[in-house]
């Protein structure tokens, strides 16, 4: 006779097939909500309802169309790689003194990193390539050529400040006119559509806001526009601004005008043409429907909203609208709703034709970013920057023919005896006898030095060459040092014997 620890255990019970499947197609994130908010309630929507008892729902994948396809991320990444390597070289060449290759390197690398604007940061990779074009220009005595890409350079960041042991006085100076004839140019606008909604623009580095939006008081120039969105490729083009013009930029996260259904759930809608592309994938999948949905970010909660589609029909059934919590820990709660709806779409199985409509949803999520809705964001660039103010010259003032004014005698002290010498912008001057000044028969001064003249006819161009007895002429910088050294503030640099001496003087 059997034990009672005989007895074989009862066999489980089958589980009991459920009556349809459906696919749900990954949500999409809308305004500040990111891929990966979405993603992350993708997953617990697919648990939650798949733990239902009388249907299951797996992941379903619906070819997206036209829909926009964002940057080209790989292709940024090499161009920046080829960049910097070409970047490397121009300067290395440069160092040598070899200055056509180090030109056409710059150029190589300025094309490359602007191919590569989706990756930069900021737009000082761009300013390096401008500043290295200038100063090879400046070396070869190419100042129209330097002035252009110091202006190129400015524009970028006029904030700029060049550094004093690199570059010389007026190179830097130089820049800081370019950069000021740039600011004082009629401005320009950036507008960023809705094709970038989500994503946040930047103007050379410079952060503004969120798409869409309108950037303006841009200085005419080439500059940076980056538009970043998380979890998506960042966008980035290098345009071209002239005076009083506005450039559109479409950074290609949503489709502009997009009639594919990823467009119309990024623009915040859904059409009746897009349940039916739905509708079709589901079919092939052999699914009795579909579900699909945004995801939005209202803190503290995370606005969600599903749509039902009849694999077999194409209709289109409206669930309840859903607020998670940060964390998702009240999911089981929120998706009762969602789960009743689909229960008496699709009572015993089949698709109830009352329970689906035909019409086009207008608005999935109310106060959600996105599309051609949304509005409209302003923004204004503003730069810190002082203009340049041009530093005192010293100079030389030649008094040998008395001056007069509307016929009077010469003001007391200019007379035809002696020499003044004037130094700074105070205007004072000491005086010297003609016999008391060394140089009075060797001394050839310069012109004040034009502003605006080539930067290889500046003074900071030239060696200032001193000689003495058979040497020749005495050839200054500037009337400073002739003050100077006239008045015994500096010794007599020339050398007792006809020997010659280079001076560099400050």
């Amino acid at each position: 006779m059997p034990t009672k620890g005989d007895r074989k255990p009862e066999p489980a019970a089958e589980a009991k097939p459920k009556a349809f499947r459906l696919g749900l197609v990954p949500l999409v994130p809308l305004g500040d909500a990111s891929k990966g908010l979405a993603d992350e309630v993708t997953a617990a929507v697919v648990k939650e309802l798949g733990s239902s008892a009388g249907f299951d729902v797996v992941p379903l994948a619906v070819d997206t169309g036209a829909a926009g396809a964002g940057p080209d991320a790989a292709g940024a990444k090499h161009a920046l790689a080829d960049g910097n390597a070409a970047l490397d070289k121009a300067r290395a060449f440069a160092d040598k003194l070899q200055f056509g290759k180090a030109r056409k390197a710059f150029e190589t690398a300025l094309e490359k990193m602007e191919a590569a604007a989706s990756l930069l940061p900021d737009a000082q990779l761009l300013i390096d390539c401008r500043l290295g074009l200038a100063e090879i220009a400046a070396r070869q005595g190419q100042d129209d050529e330097a002035r252009v890409q110091l202006a190129f350079a400015a524009v970028l960041n006029p904030e700029l400040q060049l550094d004093a042991k690199r570059y010389p006085p007026l190179f830097i100076r130089t820049f800081a006119r370019e950069r000021d004839r740039a600011l004082k140019d009629k401005r320009a606008v950036v507008f960023v559509d809705e094709t970038g909604v989500g994503g946040a623009v930047e103007i050379d580095g410079r952060p503004t806001a969120g798409a869409p939006v309108r950037v303006t008081e841009v200085p005419p120039g080439r500059h940076l526009v980056r538009a970043v969105r998380e979890g998506l490729p960042s966008f980035g083009a290098v345009v071209v601004l002239k005076p009083g013009e506005e450039v559109t930029v479409s950074p290609g996260f949503v489709a502009k005008g997009g009639k594919s259904w990823l467009d119309d759930l990024q623009a915040n809608r859904f059409t009746p043409e897009s349940a039916r592309v739905v509708a079709e994938a589901a079919k092939q999948a052999g699914l009795a429907g579909a579900l699909v949905g945004v995801v939005s970010k209202a803190d503290p909660q995370i606005p969600t909203r599903l749509l039902l589609i009849d694999a077999a029909g194409g209709g289109l059934a409206e669930l309840p609208p859903i607020g998670f919590t940060a964390g998702l820990l009240d999911v089981s709660i929120e998706m009762i709703g969602a789960r009743e709806g689909i229960d008496k779409a699709f009572a015993g199985g089949k698709a109830e034709p009352k329970a689906f409509g035909g019409g086009a949803v207008a608005t999935l999520v109310a106060g959600a970013k996105a599309g051609a809705g949304v509005r409209v964001a302003e923004a204004k660039l503003r730069y810190d920057v002082t203009p340049l103010k041009e530093p005192a010259r010293s100079r030389v003032v030649d008094d040998d023919k008395p001056k007069t004014a509307k016929g009077d005698d010469a003001p007391p002290g200019d007379d035809d005896d002696g020499r003044a010498l004037a130094s700074g912008s105070s205007g004072k001057s000491a005086r010297l006898d003609d016999e008391k000044d060394p140089y009075r028969d060797q001394v050839k001064i310069p012109d004040e030095p034009d502003p605006d003249a080539p930067i290889t006819e500046q003074p900071w161009f030239w060696p200032a060459v001193i000689g003495g007895g058979a040497a020749g002429a005495v050839v200054l910088a500037g009337g400073t040092a002739v003050t100077l050294v006239a008045l015994g503030v500096l010794p007599d640099p020339r050398p007792a014997s006809g020997g010659d001496v280079h001076l560099v003087l400050p």
